[in-house]
């Protein structure tokens, strides 16, 4: 698969990471002469008619993202047994990267890293897309930002909208910022399941554990399920962290997704006055 060319202009480098519908390349951009990040789909449900053309319409719409928290969509193709998403290629480290290496963020950095995240998820919110797969995979951590800033971009907008968790390859880590509505199969599915999962991701963050852990799949799901929601002053009372943290985790991590926060950024701003963090 090293140095295939694909759609004749942009060909296979290195493997960069895997998720549950596909495997994402460094690749150059032949006529350019430029790195670009080439992500190859092959789940079985987006080769169907009805995935072919939900890929198509969120590859569109996710090239229509004007936001500096978002991965770029240059290009996408439809091959007759695989699809392919092309974004700008970012420097930086995965947000899961930097989580193995320094075990949690802070109030103060986890509270920029939501707040980055959701101002991606409003702008694809408002176009209608969901991206239904955040956790820190999917996070980038970028370097080279104007004032030497360190900026949290979202990656992966564009992919099969909803991947069942019993599709998921038994090879890719457990699903554990999946929302109660995916866990439960529920059929109905909104931007509010982004919101669960950015909450889920900050809540690792923060303490530098998930809320819900389990070794296998399915005692996972019921944990997402039907666990209780876990809070961050007792899995991690060193951090001293203010009463107020539980407070947002109960609502941020709320069952029905009407009692959430209506939006991605008043998440991240019901956080940040949870944290007494002030807006960067």
């Amino acid at each position: 698969m090293q140095g295939r060319i694909i759609a004749g202009r942009y060909r296979l480098e290195r493997i960069e990471g895997r998720d549950a519908v596909g495997v994402v390349w460094r690749a150059e951009h032949l006529t350019l002469g430029i790195p670009i990040a080439v992500k190859l789909i092959r789940y079985s449900g987006a080769l169907t008619p009805e995935g072919r053309a939900r890929f198509e319409r969120e590859a569109k719409l996710a090239a229509r993202i004007r936001s500096a928290y978002v991965s770029r969509v240059v290009d996408f193709g439809l091959g007759a047994d695989e699809l392919f998403l092309v974004t700008e290629w970012l420097e930086g480290e995965s947000l899961r990267a930097r989580l193995g290496s320094q075990g949690r963020l802070g109030l103060v950095e986890t509270a920029r890293a939501l707040g980055d995240v959701c101002r991606a998820l409003a702008a694809a919110h408002a176009l209608g897309l969901v991206h239904c797969d955040i956790e820190p995979h999917n996070v980038l951590v970028a370097r080279g930002e104007p004032g030497g800033r360190e900026t949290y971009r979202l990656l992966d907008f564009a992919g099969p909208s909803v991947v069942r968790p019993a599709d998921r390859d038994p090879a890719l880590p457990l699903p554990y910022y999946l929302s109660p509505e995916l866990a439960g199969g529920s059929p109905r599915l909104d931007y509010r399941a982004d919101l669960w999962s950015a909450s889920v991701t900050a809540f690792e963050c923060l303490t530098g554990q998930r809320p819900f852990e389990a070794a296998e799949l399915a005692p996972l799901l019921a944990q997402i399920v039907r666990a209780d929601i876990p809070s961050p002053r007792e899995v991690a009372p060193e951090l001293a962290l203010p009463p107020a943290i539980d407070d947002w985790t109960r609502k941020a991590l709320a069952r029905a997704p009407a009692e959430r926060y209506p939006s991605a950024l008043e998440l991240a701003a019901a956080f940040r006055s949870a944290a007494g963090v002030a807006d960067d």
